[in-house]
């Protein structure tokens, strides 16, 4: 039988010492315990932390596939491991690499690399990149097919070695043998790599007219292989859809900002009010509705490199009228002007004018960092005390004033009050604070 040596602790790096039951008949995934010692020999010294078991890949045998696991070892199954050490798992399968000390893998798999079919991308990135999968998520079927076809193995039997272990890996109506085609198809980038689509989510349309770009197919084909394969089809789609549209959907998750609808419109040339109308064939709900005649302050607004194009937020909620402070410096036109303005084009506003005892000067004053600012986390401590410097004003005025503005703020009683917890006592035993 092969032996497999010098085991890497997932929990704390170091080796785990003593030998290591042997793989044996197990085939290409194998979780086991440390054996104990060899007669008279010294026990190695154990850490105070738990060690993760180690995992030993084999490599796929050249004829028969996979067999099922023997009785001969000892042996732990991944669930089982999962459910006594969640917090070590918990987000991801906290797994270190193995190495195999006996004869070469086959070309197929990576023979320094024995335990890739745990990592998200099996090209294997490098230890500083490496990505395992989710003990506590699906598996998902982009991953199960680059499997297949980079280690050779037909893809439900890659399932069933994942489920045999605990996770939850389903074959559904996936092919057997998945081609290069395929692994562009489930890839969320449409490049056949990590991340893959899952399937608790409809496919977005950026990515139907992303694989049909790659594939040279048209948009109606990939919905119907990927519905083939178990997928949500995005709804509505236009039966319309066409390549000329892929600029304007967004990538994956990212939200529909305004930034990205004034991005479109420079990128392609198509006007707002197109675009606007291709969206929402889409099914993406845009409230914006530019106005047919364009006064000058319209034309000033709705530029491609005008201050909305600088929004990172979406049409759909509501603009902290801060913003429109901000984007007073730039048109020819008061905050309550440019409120009045939006509200024209259905968008809303937290307010319609400056919190009363804040002048116009004292507001950009106020807002000289919000220029910059694309955070949606409400502005932080650190941040707010200069401002009471620079206002000469106190803290609770600054909070009142930026919340009248719209801006959302940490919440400073609170912060206060956890601030003991946090301030060691001298003199004290290790871990005393305050509280």
């Amino acid at each position: 039988m092969q032996q497999y040596g010098h085991i890497r602790n997932a929990v704390t790096g170091g080796a785990v010492a003593g030998p290591v039951v042997p793989a044996g008949s197990i085939g290409h995934l194998s979780l086991t315990h440390r054996a104990a010692p060899p007669a008279g020999a010294a026990e190695a010294p154990r850490r105070a932390v738990r060690a993760s078991p180690p995992i030993l890949l084999q490599a796929p045998q050249e004829q028969g596939g996979l067999p099922s696991p023997g009785a001969d070892g000892a042996r732990v199954s991944f669930q089982a491991y999962a459910e006594e050490n969640v917090p070590f798992l918990r987000g991801r399968a906290l797994l270190r690499p193995v190495t195999s000390t006996g004869s070469a893998a086959p070309a197929r798999t990576r023979a320094d690399r024995p335990d890739v079919l745990l990592l998200t991308d099996l090209r294997d990135p490098g230890p500083d990149e490496r990505e395992w999968l989710d003990i506590e998520a699906p598996v998902p079927p982009g991953h199960l097919a680059q499997a297949a076809l980079r280690l050779g193995i037909p893809l439900p039997q890659v399932a069933a070695v994942l489920r045999r272990y605990g996770f939850d890996a389903r074959a559904g109506t996936l092919p057997a043998a998945p081609d290069e085609a395929a692994l562009t198809l489930l890839s969320a980038e449409a490049n056949g790599r990590w991340p893959w689509l899952s399937l608790a989510e409809p496919v977005p349309p950026g990515h139907v007219l992303s694989a049909a770009r790659k594939l040279s197919l048209g948009p109606r084909g990939i919905v119907e292989m990927l519905s083939g394969y178990g997928f949500r089809p995005p709804d509505p789609f236009p039966a319309d859809a066409c390549d000329a549209d892929l600029p304007l959907l967004p990538r994956r998750k990212e939200p529909l900002t305004y930034e990205r609808l004034f991005h479109a419109v420079r990128a392609t040339g198509r006007g707002l009010e197109e675009i606007l109308t291709r969206l929402q064939a889409y099914g993406f709900p845009l409230p914006l509705r530019p106005p047919h005649r364009r006064t000058a302050l319209d034309e000033e607004l709705l530029s491609p490199t005008g201050p909305c194009a600088a929004w990172r937020m979406s049409p759909a909620e509501v603009l902290p009228f801060a913003r429109v402070v901000v984007a007073s410096q730039e048109v020819q036109a008061t905050p309550e002007e440019i409120a009045a303005r939006l509200a024209s084009y259905g968008i809303r506003t937290s307010g319609r004018q400056l919190p009363a005892g804040l002048p116009y000067d004292r507001a950009l004053t106020l807002l000289s960092f919000y220029r910059t600012w694309h955070g949606v986390t409400p502005v932080p401590l650190q941040t707010l005390l200069p401002l009471t410097s620079a206002m000469d004003a106190s803290l609770a005025q600054v909070v009142s004033w930026l919340t009248g503005l719209g801006v959302p703020v940490a919440d400073v009683g609170e912060i206060v009050r956890a601030a003991p917890a946090r301030v060691p006592l001298p003199d004290a035993a290790p871990g005393t604070t305050l509280e």
